[in-house]
């Protein structure tokens, strides 16, 4: 393994954590079978992304998605939308989906370095679609709490009992 940059710590070691958190997910689902992913796990929730396996599998992907939209977005890019959501069938289309999600994680930040990471001034945050203020790396450890989240979320779905992951 290549020593990191010192101009690039901060982005390796969140990166890092991110591979982490969605390889725990990743192992956390591989034995799901397509009937597991799609049964409804939490009737009563009223949040359409906290059903099922499937719909949280879902909801951590277009998550992702738009993180690394909103980074590019801040960063000067012409995108206009978001990207779309997606449903799969299987848990090996989501692990290479959350593959993806990594290598796209990856591209996003391949030209920033660490100075380009936190910023005091709100004028240079980037506003979410929920509302919140975040610089790049306040971002990215949200990403990779949510996908924590998430993963214990799935785990009491399939330990049988409802779990909040929000």
């Amino acid at each position: 393994m290549p020593p990191k940059s010192p101009k690039r710590r901060i982005i390796e070691v969140l990166l890092a954590e991110y591979r982490r958190v969605l390889d725990e997910l990743k192992a956390s689902v591989a034995d799901v079978k397509p009937a597991e992913l799609a049964r409804i796990a939490d009737a009563k929730t009223t949040n359409e992304d906290c059903t099922s396996i499937r719909s949280v599998l879902t909801h951590v992907v277009h998550c992702g998605d738009n993180y690394n939209f909103l980074i590019r977005k801040h960063r000067g890019s012409d995108e206009a939308r978001r990207p779309p959501r997606r449903y799969f069938d299987t848990v090996r289309e989501y692990a290479a989906e959350l593959d993806g999600l990594h290598a796209d994680t990856v591209e996003t930040l391949a030209p920033l370095t660490d100075r380009h990471m936190a910023a005091y001034d709100p004028k240079r945050k980037i506003l979410t679609h929920w509302g919140q203020y975040y610089d790049v790396e306040q971002l990215l450890e949200h990403a990779i709490v949510h996908v924590m989240r998430h993963r214990r979320q799935i785990e009491g779905f399939r330990a049988g009992g409802r779990s909040r992951g929000r």
